[in-house]
């Protein structure tokens, strides 16, 4: 990818008004790369606290300088099929202008005795937005291509919950949706749950803190996005090749805590081992990419000494 050196300076000042109920700041400022570009950057962050909830709004404009892969030189030749020569097949863009990305928070939290929640919307806007794309030539060869739009966004929901429904035992979830999102935001699926069932038991007279923590993940929306290992980037697919649209696995935690030790065993997937165990040929996995083998079992014991001081 060549040498490559980039540095970031930044100046701001702003204004911060903090009391039991309210908390303000704000703050303008200059930033420039050595590249070249400048912006006018902005943060912000307001919170309104009241007696078990809260309302809060955050936003932050800056300069996020480009990875090196974004403005390297080309790299990864392979042969023509056409004419005895090599070509790249990553093609960057050394002029790729660095973006200015703006990120807006808006939510709400609340939580009492028994129950907590929490659910913030956010808004992604980059400018210029540079993403790497798949572009295939032939059937077996493809050339990644940067490609910028002048602005793209992506909006979407994170949130979470859970409940003491009786003495240690809780169920909680949460999740983040990106419903809307135009190309080259990088994530695979667009809605992301999580459910966990916790139950807690003092034992032997409080001597050990036992816990069974069982997780259930969702995720479905497959998108166009994609990550090649190898190359350690993502790309989006002109032509999305055909994936698993929707998949959910089971986890178990046990977990048993005597004084400063503590004892973790994990099973993660439990479909396959269940599958597996009773002769069954096609084990429940999970692949969200074609470049990724298909998970199997994850178990894994360990052992942890928090040192009281």
């Amino acid at each position: 990818m060549g040498n490559q050196q980039q540095s970031y300076a930044g100046v701001a000042a702003g204004l911060r008004i903090h009391s039991s109920a309210l908390e303000n700041r704000a703050a303008i400022g200059a930033a420039r790369v050595s590249s070249g570009e400048t912006a006018v950057t902005v943060r912000g962050h307001f919170r309104l606290k009241g007696e078990g909830r809260a309302l809060f709004l955050s936003f932050k404009r800056d300069l996020q300088p480009l990875p090196f892969q974004f403005t390297g030189r080309p790299f990864m030749y392979v042969p023509d099929s056409f004419a005895p020569t090599m070509v790249p097949r990553v093609r960057p863009d050394s002029t790729a202008a660095v973006p200015t990305r703006t990120v807006i928070r808006a939510g709400v939290s609340a939580g009492g005795r028994r129950a907590s929640g929490e659910a913030t919307l956010f808004v992604s806007q980059s400018s210029p937005h540079h993403y790497f794309e798949d572009v295939r030539q032939i059937d077996y060869l493809g050339t990644l291509s940067l490609r910028s739009e002048r602005t793209t966004r992506a909006t979407g929901i994170v949130w979470k919950g859970s409940v003491n429904y009786f003495r240690d035992w809780t169920v909680s979830a949460q999740g983040i949706s990106i419903p809307d999102g135009d190309p080259g935001w990088g994530h695979f699926f667009r809605h992301d749950t999580k459910v966990e069932l916790g139950f807690r038991e003092k034992l032997f007279k409080g001597r050990v803190d036992a816990r069974v923590n069982l997780f259930a993940n969702q995720w479905s929306g497959r998108t166009a996005f994609d990550w090649d290992p190898i190359l350690n980037m993502g790309f989006w697919r002109t032509e999305p090749e055909e994936a698993q649209q929707s998949v959910g696995i089971l986890s178990a935690e046990l977990k048993a805590v005597i004084q400063t030790i503590e004892l973790s065993y994990v099973m993660t997937n439990l479909q396959y081992v269940m599958e597996k165990s009773s002769g069954g040929t096609t084990p429940h996995t999970f692949s969200p990419s074609t470049f990724f083998p298909p998970a199997g079992r994850l178990a894994y014991f360990s052992i942890r000494w928090r040192l009281a001081n």
